[in-house]
């Protein structure tokens, strides 16, 4: 199965700041990322950033600078690092260069049911290869739900032995 990221997200933050957020992402040939994050902070109110990075089917990473905002509200430059999770949410931390920090999780908004999208068959190309459009990552183009099934299943399998291993738990039982 041949996926794509899902272009509108809703999330929440959390941490020096709270509230709701909003992200609208593209995604090029190239699999860069660029998009709108609108964050609604109960206390600083709505504040708007310009982003852009990259999304290599587990983790998502973007740096935003701050387009919009209350007057009297100090912004600064943020990163976000996230993982993909089983439940197809990504959940990670943010920071910003005015020293304020947290954690975020976000799901596909819900015009869009799935993370990860099916691309159309008709993008099928030669060698049984996807077309890439403007929103379509080649880099997800080449994963398919299995191989995302077969990571996942190895990297509970490492952590729970490493459990075991190091602090003798057995998160299983």
């Amino acid at each position: 199965m041949d996926l794509k990221l899902a272009e509108e997200w809703s999330g929440e933050i959390s941490g020096t700041n709270s509230g709701d957020f909003f992200l609208q992402i593209n995604c090029t040939k190239e699999g860069k990322l660029s998009g709108l994050l609108r964050i609604n902070d109960p206390t600083y109110g709505l504040n708007v950033y310009k982003v852009a990075g990259q999304f290599d089917g587990i983790m998502l990473n973007l740096v935003g600078s701050p387009t919009a905002s209350d007057p009297n509200t100090q912004l600064g430059n943020i990163r976000v690092r996230g993982a993909l999770q089983p439940s197809n949410s990504i959940e990670g931390n943010w920071e910003s260069a005015i020293s304020t920090g947290g954690k975020f999780s976000m799901t596909p908004h819900s015009a869009q049911k799935e993370t990860l999208k099916n691309i159309s068959s008709d993008s099928v190309g030669e060698n049984n290869k996807p077309n890439t459009s403007e929103k379509t990552c080649p880099i997800l183009a080449f994963l398919g739900m299995e191989t995302w099934k077969i990571f996942s299943a190895v990297a509970i399998a490492i952590i729970t032995a490493l459990l075991i291993k190091k602090f003798g738990l057995n998160p299983l039982s």
